[in-house]
């Protein structure tokens, strides 16, 4: 049972949190219908929630960055498969002429939803210039997500590895080398999108979507991109590892800090709860967990280490 003293640490953390980050206590209003424990985060999405107000891991701004986490995954394995990069740049005046053409893909290297495919409709340039303008002096994200205000901002060409209707994007929910949970879809970010979740074998997790799961990815693809997302995710607590694959080959995509920005559909769909046991079993590689804290807030590191052995008893006892 938490302490007295431990309860009145915990609930003055979380005041703090609601007093500091208003714009994240009100997207959570408005996502949830009420405002999360910070302190005392339970469940995946109040745990995202926790790591963007607690956890400042200096290597979320390497991963939060497009060109620095390609470089990172390759220095950690030598033979990981990439799209090409073909330019990076500051300004769209330093672009080549004729590019990008129908085959590539322009982005930030910063952010989320930030990308330019001309082969699904072209842009005028007045329109090219104020959506990158925007997007490279405000980087796209969720609310509290510091580490992309960190990152320096570049436009980035890349080469297509396939059509929509032939890549299969399959990611992985990561904690420290074991997978808690998958996700296979194909012509992500199109309107003919469609997907499902997966268990960390590789097994559709609703029954129901067996037929899909089995048609979007085969098992040797599944089990050789696990091995590599296991590799990558290792001394880490928790990072969702993203792939490409077309034909037999796969491809590195990202390593995403803030998936979802802990806002999206794992705890509905039913994965969450897979999520979060993984988690924290593993958050003691956390940076929050793993580095002094100065005072005050080594009162709350130790107050929410020692939640955490509670809250992980409470959910071995629930199915």
């Amino acid at each position: 049972m938490t302490s007295r003293a431990d309860q009145w640490i915990l609930s003055a953390a979380d005041a703090w949190v609601r007093l500091t980050n208003r714009r994240l206590v009100r997207a959570c209003r408005r996502h949830f219908g009420y405002v999360p424990d910070f302190a005392r985060p339970r469940g995946h999405d109040a745990l995202m929630q926790w790591r963007k107000v607690f956890d400042r891991n200096p290597l979320f701004v390497t991963f939060c960055d497009k060109l620095a986490a390609r470089a990172w995954a390759k220095a950690r394995i030598s033979d990981l498969g990439m799209s090409d990069l073909l330019w990076t740049g500051t300004s769209l005046d330093d672009l080549p002429p004729g590019l990008p053409t129908d085959d590539q893909v322009l982005k930030v290297n910063s952010g989320t939803d930030s990308n330019y495919f001309p082969g699904r409709g072209r842009w005028d340039d007045a329109t090219l210039r104020q959506r990158f303008g925007r997007w490279l002096r405000h980087p796209q994200r969720g609310p509290g997500e510091w580490a992309y205000d960190q990152v320096s901002s570049r436009l980035m060409l890349e080469r297509l590895i396939a059509a929509p209707t032939d890549l299969i994007d399959l990611t992985f929910r990561c904690q420290d080398g074991e997978i808690a949970s998958a996700f296979v879809g194909v012509s992500w970010k199109t309107a003919d999108a469609r997907g499902c979740y997966l268990t960390r074998d590789g097994a559709a997790f609703h029954p129901a979507d067996a037929p899909a799961a089995a048609e979007l990815v085969r098992r040797d693809m599944f089990e050789r991109a696990a091995e590599i997302a296991r590799k990558l995710s290792r001394g880490l607590d928790h990072v969702r590892v993203d792939f490409y694959l077309s034909g037999s080959a796969i491809f590195f995509g990202e390593l995403t800090v803030y998936s979802s920005s802990g806002l999206g559909e794992e705890d509905q769909v039913g994965v969450g709860p897979l999520i979060e046991r993984s988690w924290l079993a593993a958050i003691e590689k956390s940076w929050f967990l793993s580095t002094p804290q100065p005072w005050p807030m080594s009162l709350y590191q130790g107050a929410f280490r020692r939640w955490v052995v509670e809250r992980r008893r409470e959910l071995v006892s629930v199915p």
